[in-house]
């Protein structure tokens, strides 16, 4: 993207006036691209999240774009400073950012702090193991430390080196993390990863930040969402399999029908996500799939159906030219009496 489509983006995306910055509950600066705002739009960001109490987060420290160059655009604008990471320290990640090295996760385990990130220690994140890009941040003073990155940076002047800081600024709370979205910590994106509950970390973050209730059964809640996941792939598959039938004239408003119903209800079961009633959603998935499995079933004999008469014709064509090619073959090879018999000529001498 250049510099002026980007400013063309965010001219038609960016909410315009305070009170439309102030509807949105939390910000997501990810490695941030600043150049292309205006000063008043990222006051007015800033406003909402001091003001109006909004949550932020920001990866990287937001001190790097590209991870060779400082990000000056950021420091340089009144964010930076409402982060718990302090901006100007980023001399000190310069200074080292060749001893960037594969990190693990050490979760605080202050009885003090909410389980954000400890009821995710049971299921075995401080055993992920990150790498690719990671900044060394500095905490301000009066942050709190989530966790630390194990081995990121060992001439750090902090060992281990802070890892996810957070503190509360005016009415919001924002967060800094060292490392990216798309690192093997948090996901799969770019390199393998061994991370399974990327999302719901960062979903309780934003949840804490908002003061609201955080989940009771993790493990649970990141199976509905894989459930959602799964029966996104599911449909459309069946979806591929109706646009193939229609392609032989095989009506598939039936077996559409059907599936509209079946999207009601996985519907309704993320509307029961939502509102955190999880067992209600999981039974509405279980459902959902159930109903699913039957409609694969009758696409595939729509599909068989629409491709019959494929097969019939096919039949018929490869059949009858067997049979007149093996006709002529036998006119022309085996009926002998259709042809003279080769009679043989030889020089006959006489004696004088």
């Amino acid at each position: 993207m250049t510099y002026e489509d980007a400013q063309r983006q965010i001219r038609i995306y960016f909410p315009r006036g305070k009170e439309n910055v102030w509807d949105n509950d939390f910000f997501m600066f990810i490695n941030p691209y600043f150049e292309p705002f205006i000063p008043s739009q990222i006051d007015g960001m800033r406003t909402a999240i001091v003001e109006g109490g909004s949550g932020a987060f920001q990866s990287l420290g937001g001190i790097t774009i590209d991870w060779t160059n400082v990000n000056w655009p950021w420091i340089d604008s009144s964010l930076a400073s409402i982060f718990p990471n302090d901006p100007q320290a980023y001399r000190v990640w310069e200074g080292q950012k060749e001893g960037n090295l594969p990190y693990k996760v050490i979760v605080n385990q202050d009885p003090a702090l909410p389980p954000v990130l400890k009821m995710f220690v049971p299921l075995g994140i401080e055993e992920v193991r990150g790498y690719w890009t990671i900044v060394l941040i500095i905490p301000q003073p009066g942050v709190t430390t989530w966790a630390w990155a194990r081995g990121s940076y060992p001439k750090a002047p902090e060992v281990p080196p802070s890892w996810l800081i957070s503190w509360t600024y005016g009415r919001g709370m924002t967060w800094s993390v060292a490392d990216d979205l798309d690192c093997p910590w948090w996901a799969n994106t770019y390199h393998p990863s061994d991370q399974e509950y990327g999302l719901d970390i960062l979903m309780n973050i934003i949840l804490h930040s908002l003061d609201r209730p955080l989940p009771s059964n993790i493990v649970l809640i990141n199976a509905l969402r894989k459930d959602f996941e799964r029966y996104t792939e599911r449909a459309s598959t069946i979806a591929a399999f109706f646009d193939f039938v229609e392609k032989f004239g095989v009506s598939s408003s039936r077996l559409l029908d059907e599936m509209l119903d079946v999207d009601l209800t996985i519907e309704e079961a993320m509307d029961a996500y939502l509102e955190g009633r999880y067992e209600d959603s999981l039974d509405l998935t279980e459902e959902a799939h159930e109903a699913l499995g039957e409609l694969e079933t009758k696409s595939i004999k729509l599909k068989d159906q629409a491709l019959l008469w494929v097969y019939i014709t096919e039949w018929a064509a490869v059949s009858g030219t067997s049979m007149i090619t093996g006709y002529v073959l036998y006119i022309l090879m085996l009926k002998k009496r259709l042809h003279r018999q080769v009679q043989v000529t030889r020089i006959v001498t006489q004696d004088r």
